[in-house]
């Protein structure tokens, strides 16, 4: 059941692709867990801090472009690509690994992180790889997709992805502190659904 149905509406997505994504569920094939998290979340952060080269990413960024990589990939395909969960955080969501992943890639000396400051004088962390990243546990599939949402997403300010992950209706609908379900990608509005055009850009990618 939806939470917090009294306080929002929420109109299924009635794309093409979304009405055999449904047939996916009813055939009651969907994983959740694609893998183990335990080692595939970290290596997908890693992998994510990489693209950005020397001048790094934001840990904000990188939090949002983890989920966004996780959830449209489930809108998709009807499976995470690391099997990761995420909470409800005060802003946005966030895979509860997330703190954990970045603290053991650097002391594994994969990644640093770097304290700087913006232009309007707040404090920001920035993640580094200095090392390659292991991609060994991905399919060619899952580096099409994370690669797909860096190039939608990598470009916004921090302000920016998190404005947009609070218009998410997985993260609207639920409570502060609990578990996103998977589920609720298939009720997303326009704003941050995989789109008809864009899914047959990845799908002709992955032949």
């Amino acid at each position: 059941m939806l939470k917090y149905e009294s306080q929002i509406s929420i109109t299924p997505n009635i794309h093409i692709h979304w009405v055999l994504k449904m047939s996916i569920l009813d055939s009651g094939s969907v994983r959740a867990d694609n893998g183990s998290s335990s080692e595939k979340f970290p290596a997908m952060v890693h992998y994510i801090i990489s693209k950005f080269g020397e001048r790094g990413i934001p840990k904000t960024l990188l939090a949002k472009l983890c989920y966004f990589s996780d959830f449209d990939n489930y809108e998709l395909y009807a499976e995470s690509i690391t099997g990761e969960k995420y909470r409800k955080a005060e802003h946005g969501p966030l895979a509860a690994e997330f703190k954990n992943s970045c603290g053991r890639l650097e002391r594994a000396g994969k990644i640093k992180i770097r304290e700087t400051e913006t232009a309007g004088g707040n404090r920001m962390s920035k993640c580094i790889s200095v090392a390659d990243p292991d991609v060994s546990g991905f399919s060619k599939r899952d580096l099409e997709m994370i690669d797909w949402v860096i190039e939608r997403y990598g470009r916004y300010t921090t302000r920016a992805i998190s404005e947009i992950s609070y218009n998410d209706i997985p993260w609207v609908s639920t409570r502060p502190g609990e578990i996103i379900d998977y589920e609720l990608i298939f009720y997303r509005n326009s704003m941050t659904s995989v789109s008809d055009d864009e899914t047959e850009e990845l799908e002709s990618g992955s032949d």
